[in-house]
């Protein structure tokens, strides 16, 4: 898979309570390689900002006044096929979420996700990896889905950036030496993390060893 290099994943936010908008938008301006574009409180809204805004993801609430989430997800899909739109919803079963990704979701997250797992779903969808949903619903339907975001492929950059980490040396270095930007290095390194399924630099370097990337 060869790796968008945008320096910056575009979201729009579309949920009704200012209380939630608020903690999207804390916890996203932490993430320096996304930017929020723009913020609605309805369907009616998001169209509205589409209309001059285009971004790479949408988060999307479902139960919304004036146009619902579910009426604003189909006509986004028809009308803007590229975008990814992931679903954030209480609703959170799987009988729901099916019918969310017939109509054109990338995939779905319940409210009560972690940030890290919020976050690691922007980039796999910017980055366009499958979601994989499993366990969609156990016999009795009190059962959380589990999403996997599947694993790609590194692209060569992503390989150079991944051995020179391993090597110890610090993105200012891994810069100089590939003589790419900073910004840029820290972006692929976010996605080597959303791609390995790892959460810390030894578990990169254990990957990174196991895959052949390093000898060390």
């Amino acid at each position: 898979m060869i790796l968008n290099t945008l320096q910056h994943i575009n979201v729009i936010i579309a949920e009704d309570h200012q209380l939630l908008r608020d903690a999207y938008c804390t916890l996203l301006k932490e993430e320096n390689t996304i930017t929020i574009t723009g913020l609605a409180g309805n369907g009616k809204e998001l169209l509205e900002l589409l209309e001059y805004k285009q971004p790479h993801v949408i988060l999307l609430d479902i139960e919304m006044p004036v146009m619902t989430g579910n009426e604003a997800l189909r006509l986004i899909h028809k009308k803007y096929p590229e975008m990814k739109v992931i679903i954030l919803s209480m609703h959170y079963t799987g009988y729901v979420m099916q019918e969310f990704i017939a109509a054109g979701a990338y995939t779905c997250l319940s409210k009560n996700c972690s940030g890290k797992e919020l976050v690691a779903a922007i980039y796999a969808a910017f980055n366009n990896i499958n979601a994989v949903i499993a366990d969609m619903q156990d016999s009795v339907g009190d059962r959380e889905p589990i999403i996997d975001f599947s694993q790609s492929a590194l692209s060569d950059r992503e390989a150079e950036i991944l051995k020179l980490a391993c090597d110890g040396k610090l993105n200012k270095q891994i810069a100089g030496l590939l003589n790419i930007r900073e910004s840029t290095v820290d972006f692929h390194k976010k996605n080597l993390y959303v791609k390995t399924k790892s959460d810390s630099m030894a578990s990169l370097i254990k990957y990174a060893i196991k895959n052949g990337y390093t000898t060390l």
